[in-house]
């Protein structure tokens, strides 16, 4: 599972591949111009032991190149293949002379440079990189292989690689240390210079650093627990035991005191600086572990009083909302009440209507039509002439005829009597016939599907076509 590394860890170790590669371009060029100039001491910094040979100086530059070019292809987010090939000619070389060593066999590559001064050193193997040196070469260029790919696979085995080169350089560095050959050398002058070692070790960290987000060192440059132990730990386990192992040898050597007494002194002193750092790291962890108590228990009172807020909440939203409920069924008791008045309302007033119309109808058609009767009679019986009582008689006829027809006419408009009698088609069809004729304008009217059953009488025509109420 990938770790969280703060930007802090991250912009703390940035720069660390490309330093890398620029000790290990510096020193190797120190190394060549040693071999160029016959300067002994840059082709070896302890006198009478294994020197850095021309082809190890050379493919440390090769090295150097592909790591510096790898963190500048992360930087710039753009592939180059210079950090392929010289990769691949790295691992070629390292190759070649492990299969010279197994093969027991002499290519001649590794002489190519300086042959003169390669012959006069007087070794089994002039010009040869030892089989410490030729391995860690190939580890190296593996994991400068691998460190490109995205896969976390691939970041975890080039990190291992690395690793193990590491281990490989510290087992020469720590045979320096206590003089022992056999774990830096096959001769007296073929082996793993003590250059060569410091410098497998930066750049295999440089390795490491490269992409710290990946693979194992996401979880060494994690801000947990276990990436701080780490950090903390890890070096001084490394660095402690072969520092005061070597210093006390060393005083040993002096004549201080004898082994037994010197073996003593590395036990009691490892147990008590590594008790320290433990005790220290322990206590670290306790405050953090206690400083996380009481974030969590912060963080649960905040939780508590958070649910306590949202039960009350939810209490106080369910009140409002069963009193909205009740307010809804107020409101829709209302609206039917309303609804109800309103065709009440409207019966009452289509029932007014109809009692009107009957009454214009009925009532006052009846005094109309009997005082035309007796208009006529009165007429009749003034004889035929041009009296001016005539005249008015057959005026007052006239008004009577128009009074009767607008009469009529109301009646109609208020209710027609064919829309009780007949249903509201014929009432409908009526309407439309004398609403064209008193207008002038031609209207046809069609229903369908009305020939079998009446609307109820809550339909009524008002006013003028086509307004019709419910």
């Amino acid at each position: 599972m990938a770790q969280k590394i703060t930007e802090r860890h991250l912009l703390s170790i940035a720069g660390f591949p490309r330093a890398a590669s620029g000790v290990g371009i510096l020193v190797s060029c120190l190394v060549l111009l040693g071999w160029a100039f016959d300067i002994e001491t840059l082709r070896s910094i302890l006198p009478r032991q294994p020197q850095m040979v021309p082809i190890t100086a050379l493919t440390f530059v090769l090295t150097s190149v592909s790591l510096w070019m790898a963190w500048r292809e992360k930087k710039s987010q753009r592939p180059s293949v210079v950090p392929l090939v010289c990769a691949l000619v790295v691992i070629l070389i390292a190759l070649l002379t492990l299969g010279e060593y197994l093969g027991g066999g002499d290519l001649g590559f590794d002489r190519l440079l300086f042959p003169a001064r390669l012959d006069s050193t007087g070794t089994s193997f002039p010009g040869r990189p030892s089989p410490h040196t030729a391995f860690s070469f190939l580890l190296t260029g593996i994991a400068l292989l691998l460190i490109r790919s995205k896969r976390s696979r691939a970041s975890s085995l080039a990190q291992v690689l690395a690793l193990l080169g590491t281990f490989i350089a510290l087992m020469a560095l720590v045979g320096y240390v206590y003089q022992t050959a056999f774990l830096y050398s096959i001769t007296s002058y073929t082996g793993m210079a003590l250059h060569t070692a410091l410098i497998f070790v930066v750049l295999s960290v440089g390795i490491l650093f490269i992409h710290p987000e990946r693979g194992l060192m996401s979880f060494v440059m994690s801000d947990t627990a276990g990436g701080v132990m780490v950090r903390r730990l890890l070096p001084a386990t490394i660095v402690i035991p072969a520092v005061g192992g070597a210093l006390i040898m060393l005083g040993a050597r002096q004549g201080l005191y004898d082994m037994a007494f010197g073996m003593l002194l590395c036990v009691w002193g490892s147990i008590l600086i590594l008790t320290t750092l433990i005790w220290r790291n322990a206590r670290s962890l306790h405050r953090a572990d206690n400083r996380r108590r009481q974030m969590e228990d912060a963080l649960r009172t905040a939780y508590d009083d958070l649910e306590q807020r949202v039960e009350e909440r939810t209490v106080e939203l369910s009140t409002v909302n069963e009193t909205l409920q009740v307010e809804v069924i107020e409101h829709k008791k209302s609206e039917a009440a309303r609804g109800q008045l309103l065709r009440q309302l409207v019966m009452a007033q289509e029932e007014e209507r109809r009692r009107i119309s009957r009454e214009l109808h009925d009532q006052m058609g009846q005094h109309l039509n009997v005082l035309m009767l007796g208009l006529k009679n009165l007429s009749i019986s003034c004889g035929n002439g041009s009296s001016p009582h005539k005249k008015s008689f057959h005026r007052l006829q006239e008004l009577t005829e128009q009074l009767m027809e607008k009469t009529h006419h109301l009646a109609w408009e208020l209710r027609p009597a064919a829309l009780d009698d007949l249903g509201l088609q014929t009432a409908l069809a009526n309407y439309v016939e004398k609403w064209s004729a008193r207008n002038g304008i031609a209207a046809d009217f069609h229903a369908h599907g009305f020939d079998s059953q009446r609307l109820p009488p809550q339909f009524a025509i008002r006013d003028s076509w086509p307004d019709l109420a419910y």
